[in-house]
C-alpha cells in the first residue's frame, strides 16, 4: 500500500508541476502553447517512464491529451491518465491499476508577476489493483483492503496550489512561498494535507513562473545547467499537517456490504481489532527513537480513529527553525528514505497531535 501511496503522490507531483512550465509570457495564441507544452511535457513523462526500467513502480502510462481554454485564466482538461504495472498474477503482462479520470488544472490570472496559484481535480480509480498486490495467505483483513481498493482507497483527489514571490527582512534576493493543501477522498475517510514551503533559488527572473520553471528543472536535474542543479536550491518545509476524519467506522462499513456473510463480517472485525492491537503494541517502539514520548499519542490517536471512538485526527510538524541554517538543498530531501524523513521530523519539528469527536 505505501507504493502505490507513493505512486499517487508522484504522479500528483508531476500533474500539479508541469503547468508550472507551460505559461509563456502573455500572447494571442497563449492558450495554444499552452495547450502544446502540457502535451509535450506529458510525452516527456510517458517516455522517460517507459525508460525507467520501472524505477518508478510504473511500467507505462496513457493519457488522453489535454485541451486548453482561456483569456487570463486558463483551464486544461485531459479524460484520462493511466498507470500500468507488473500484473502479479500473470508474469511478464502489463495491467492497468490506476487511472485519473476528469482532470482539470486550473490557474488564475497570471499577470500578476508575483503570485500564482493553481487548482487540480481528479477522480481516481483502482480497476486491477488486486493484481498488482498478491493476496496474503494470513492476513483476511489486507485481502479485503486489496478487493475493495475502489471505494477504500481515495476516489476523488483536489489540491490548490498558492506560491508567492516576495522579499524577506534578511535577504537581498527574493524567496519563493509554497503553500500547498489536498484534499483526499474516500468511502471511510475524508483526509487533507497541508504543505507550507520556502525556497530560496539564486534566479533572478521578472515573472514568478520564471523561477518555478527553473526550480521545476533543477528538482529534475537540469544538465544542460549546472546553475540549476537541485542541490544549488536551498529549500526548507516550515509546516506539515494532516488531517483525517472518519466517514463511517469498519464495522459500519463491513455490516452494510452485503456480499459478506455473517461469519465473513465477524472474522474480519476480529482480525481488524487484532491488527489494531498490535499496532498499539509495537507502533510505539518503532517510532520512540524518533518522537519520544509521543510516539505513543500518535498510536493511540490512530487507533482511537480507526476503532470509531474519535473522528478526526491531525498530526502537524512545525519547524523549530526556519532561518537561514535550517534550509537544505533540494538534493537532502529527494534522497531520504522513509527512515531519514522520520529522523528529520523528529529532530527539527515541533509535533502535536490531536483528536476530535
Amino acid at each position: 500500500m505505501n507504493r502505490l501511496a507513493r505512486i499517487i503522490l508522484i504522479v500528483g507531483a508531476v500533474i500539479i508541476l508541469l503547468l508550472l512550465i507551460i505559461i509563456p509570457f502573455l500572447s494571442q495564441k497563449v492558450v495554444k502553447s499552452i495547450q502544446e507544452h502540457l502535451n509535450n511535457g506529458m510525452e516527456y513523462i510517458q517516455t522517460h517512464i517507459s525508460n525507467s526500467h520501472n524505477d518508478f513502480g510504473i511500467k507505462k502510462i496513457e493519457y488522453s491529451p489535454f485541451e486548453c481554454s482561456g483569456i487570463s485564466d486558463y483551464e486544461c482538461n485531459s479524460k484520462s491518465i493511466a498507470l500500468y504495472g507488473d500484473d502479479a498474477l500473470e508474469k511478464g503482462k502489463d495491467i492497468e491499476y490506476v487511472r485519473f479520470s476528469n482532470i482539470s488544472l486550473r490557474s488564475k490570472d497570471v499577470s500578476d508577476k508575483n503570485r500564482f496559484s493553481l487548482n487540480v481535480s481528479t477522480s481516481i480509480e483502482y480497476l486491477s489493483i488486486d493484481r498488482l498486490l498478491k493476496d496474503s495467505e494470513n492476513n483476511s483483513i489486507l485481502n479485503f483492503f486489496i478487493h475493495n481498493a475502489n471505494v477504500l482507497l481515495p476516489n476523488k483527489l483536489t489540491c490548490e496550489q498558492n506560491y508567492l514571490h516576495h522579499n524577506i527582512s534578511t535577504q537581498d534576493s527574493k524567496i519563493i512561498t509554497a503553500n500547498n493543501i489536498c484534499f483526499l477522498e474516500s468511502s471511510l475517510f475524508n483526509s487533507k494535507i497541508h504543505i507550507n514551503s520556502l525556497f530560496y533559488p539564486d534566479v533572478e527572473k521578472s515573472h514568478i513562473l520564471g523561477v518555478l520553471y527553473e526550480i521545476f528543472m533543477a528538482i529534475n536535474g537540469d544538465v544542460n545547467n549546472p546553475k540549476l542543479q537541485h542541490y544549488n536550491i536551498p529549500h526548507v518545509i516550515d509546516s506539515i499537517s494532516i488531517t483525517l476524519e472518519s466517514k463511517k467506522t469498519f464495522a459500519e462499513y463491513i455490516n452494510s456490504d452485503e456480499s459478506l456473510t455473517s461469519e465473513q463480517k465477524q472474522n474480519l472485525q476480529r482480525n481488524f481489532d487484532s491488527n489494531i492491537n498490535l499496532i498499539y503494541l509495537s507502533a510505539p517502539m518503532l517510532l520512540s527513537s524518533y518522537f519520544g514520548n509521543q510516539s505513543r499519542d500518535i498510536v493511540r490517536a490512530i487507533g482511537d480513529v480507526a476503532k470509531g471512538k474519535k473522528k478526526q485526527l491531525l498530526i502537524s510538524f512545525a519547524s523549530k527553525n526556519n532561518d537561514s541554517s535550517s534550509f537544505k538543498p533540494l538534493k537532502f530531501f529527494r534522497d531520504m528514505n522513509i527512515y531519514e524523513w522520520l529522523k528529520y521530523l523528529g529532530e527539527n519539528y515541533n509535533l502535536v497531535v490531536e483528536t476530535n469527536d
